[in-house]
C-alpha cells in the first residue's frame, strides 16, 4: 500500500494509497519508534487494519510486508536495528526506511520521540444547529416502544413559521452558517403540506441571510405516495424509514391502530421513493421483541441495497438497568452474528453502502453523541422548546419568548449538559473508544442514572460492537484499492 519516489538530496516524499505526503524529516537511526497509543488492531484476510482511535480517526490497511516492519517497530528497537533484524529476513533498507517515515507520517508510529498528546476537537460555539420540528402527535400507527404521547394535536402553520423565524435569527446572531431540520411526530406525513409549506418557507428566510438549511424526514413509510417521493427527491430531502423486523416480527412493534401489521405497506412506501430516484434510509430498533428476527431482516436489507442504522431501545419506563443489562447481552450476540453477514456480503456481492450503529461516529472526534444541550432543540406542536424530543414534558422556553439557541445554552432542566462532554467522564477517561462514541445518548443516561458522568447503559455493548463497525470501513478500503486496479489479493 506504500509507493515510494525518488530522493533527493537528503528529502523524501512518499505516497499513500496514492495520496502524495508532504516531504519529510529523515532519521539518522538511532531513534526508536514506538507505537502511538489508542490505535485498533484487527486483521482482514491478509491485510492489517490500523484504526486511529483517538487521532484523526483515520484507517489504514497494511499488507504483510509492511506489517512485519510495524510490528518489529515494538519501542524496543533503534531504527537502525529494525533494519538489521529485517534485512536479514530479505527486506531492502529502502523499504523499511521509507515504511517507517510513511507510518510516522500517519501517526501510526512515534519516531522522534515527540509528544502528540493533540486534541482534534474542542467543545465550542457549534457552526451548525439541528431542530426536531415535531408536526404531529398524531399517528396511523401504535409501536410499542414509542415514547410519543398520540393525540390529534398538529403543529399550526404560525407557530412553525415562529420557530423558523426564530432559529434562523438565532443563527445569525450567532455566527451558525448551517440549519438542520427534522420533521418528525408522530407520522409527519399525515401533515404533509404543512411540511411542504415549512421548507418553502425556511428556504426563503435562510436565503435573506445565507444560512444554508437541510431536511430530513423520519416516517414510518406507510403514506409515502409517488407525488411525496418526487418532491422529496426534487428538493433532497433525506427520508428514514422505520423497519424493525420481517413480516410478522415487524408487526409485533409496528402495527396500525386497530391491530393490522405495517410491514407489507413499509415496503411499498420505500419501494416508491426508490422508484422516483431516493434512497431511503432504514431506521431499525432493537428490542426484545424483534431480537431473535434481527438476522433475517439484515439480509433483507442487504438484499435490497438499503442503508441501515441499529438502534438500541431507549424506553426508560420498559427498560430498568437490571434488564437492559440482561438483554444487552443478547442484543450483544446477535449483533455479532449480523455483522459476520454483513462482513460476508460486502467481500461478496456489493459493498457501496453504509451501516451505522446508534449514534457511533468513527469519522470524527466527538464530545457528544448529538446536539442535545449545545446544537439542537426539539420544538412541540405548541411552540413548546425542549432540550430532546424524549423530554417534552419538561419544556425550556418557547419560540414566542425565547431563543432557540439561547434557551439551549442557558437551560436548567439538565445542567449537566450544558458544555460539557465526554471528557468530563472520568469512568471514561481511558476508554479507546471514548470519542468514538462519546457515552451515547446523554438524555437516556441521565434518565437511567440521574448523572451524567457515568458511562453509557449500553457502555459494553457499544465497546463490542464498535470495531465491528471499524472492521466494515477496512472492508470497505480493501474493496475500493482493489476495484481501482490495486494489487491486492482478496
Amino acid at each position: 500500500m506504500v509507493q515510494y519516489s525518488q530522493e533527493f538530496e537528503g528529502t523524501l516524499t512518499i505516497r499513500i494509497g496514492g495520496v502524495l505526503m508532504d516531504t519529510l524529516r529523515i532519521p539518522i537511526g538511532n531513534e526508536i519508534p514506538v507505537e502511538m497509543p489508542y490505535l485498533h488492531k484487527d486483521k482482514i484476510r491478509d491485510y492489517l487494519l490500523i484504526y486511529k482511535a483517538r487521532g484523526d480517526h483515520k484507517s489504514l490497511l497494511l499488507d504483510q510486508r509492511a506489517q512485519a516492519i510495524f510490528f518489529a517497530c515494538n519501542g524496543q528497537r533503534t531504527i537502525s536495528e529494525v533494519c538489521a533484524l529485517l534485512v536479514a529476513q530479505d527486506y531492502e533498507e529502502k523499504e523499511i526506511f521509507f515504511s517507517i517515515l510513511a507510518l510516522e507520517k500517519e501517526q501510526v508510529l512515534n519516531v522522534y520521540n515527540v509528544e502528540r498528546e493533540r486534541s482534534y476537537h474542542e467543545i465550542q460555539k457549534e457552526k451548525s444547529f439541528g431542530i426536531w420540528l415535531h408536526v404531529t402527535n398524531a399517528c396511523n400507527l401504535r409501536c410499542s416502544y414509542c415514547y410519543i404521547d398520540k393525540d390529534r394535536g398538529n403543529m399550526a402553520l404560525s407557530v412553525a413559521e415562529r420557530t423558523i423565524t426564530n432559529v434562523v435569527a438565532q443563527c445569525a446572531k450567532y455566527g451558525i452558517t448551517k440549519l438542520a431540520i427534522k420533521f418528525a411526530g408522530g407520522e409527519p406525513l399525515m401533515v404533509w403540506q404543512n411540511i411542504v409549506h415549512v421548507v418553502n418557507f425556511t428556504q426563503k428566510v435562510c436565503d435573506s441571510v445565507e444560512i444554508t438549511p437541510s431536511f430530513n424526514i423520519v416516517t414510518n413509510g406507510t403514506l409515502i405516495t409517488k407525488d411525496i417521493a418526487k418532491y422529496l427527491v426534487e428538493n433532497r430531502i433525506s427520508c428514514a424509514i422505520s423497519l424493525d423486523g420481517i413480516s410478522e416480527v415487524n408487526d409485533k412493534q409496528r402495527a396500525y391502530i386497530n391491530g393490522r401489521g405495517s410491514f407489507a405497506d413499509v415496503v411499498r412506501g420505500f419501494h416508491i421513493l426508490e422508484a422516483a430516484g431516493g434512497k431511503p434510509f432504514i431506521l431499525v430498533t432493537i428490542t426484545d421483541n424483534n431480537i431473535d428476527g434481527l438476522q433475517e431482516l439484515t439480509d433483507y436489507l442487504l438484499s435490497q441495497g438499503l442503508s441501515f442504522r441499529y438502534s438500541l431501545v431507549r424506553d426508560c419506563e420498559q427498560m430498568s438497568v437490571q434488564n437492559l443489562a440482561q438483554s444487552s447481552e443478547r442484543y450483544r450476540e446477535v449483533l455479532h452474528q449480523c455483522f459476520d453477514r454483513i462482513d460476508a456480503w460486502m467481500f461478496k456481492k456489493n459493498w457501496d453502502f453504509n451501516v451505522k450503529l446508534c449514534d457511533i461516529d468513527i469519522g470524527r472526534s466527538i464530545s457528544r453523541a448529538c446536539g442535545t444541550g449545545n446544537a439542537s432543540a426539539a420544538i412541540a406542536h405548541n411552540g413548546e422548546i425542549a432540550l430532546c424530543q424524549m423530554i417534552f414534558d419538561t419544556p425550556i422556553g418557547n419560540v414566542d419568548s425565547d431563543g432557540l439557541v439561547e434557551s439551549v445554552r442557558s437551560q436548567e432542566i439538565m445542567p449537566e449538559l450544558r458544555g460539557r462532554g465526554i471528557d468530563d467522564s472520568t469512568d471514561c477517561g481511558k476508554c479507546i473508544w471514548k470519542n468514538v462514541c462519546a457515552g451515547g445518548c446523554p438524555v437516556f443516561t441521565i434518565k437511567q442514572f440521574g448523572r451524567l458522568n457515568v458511562p453509557s447503559p449500553y457502555c459494553q455493548t457499544f465497546r463490542s460492537l464498535i470495531p465491528r463497525i471499524v472492521r466494515l470501513q477496512g472492508i470497505k478500503l480493501l474493496c475500493e484499492y482493489t476495484e481501482k486496479g490495486g494489487k491486492v489479493h482478496v
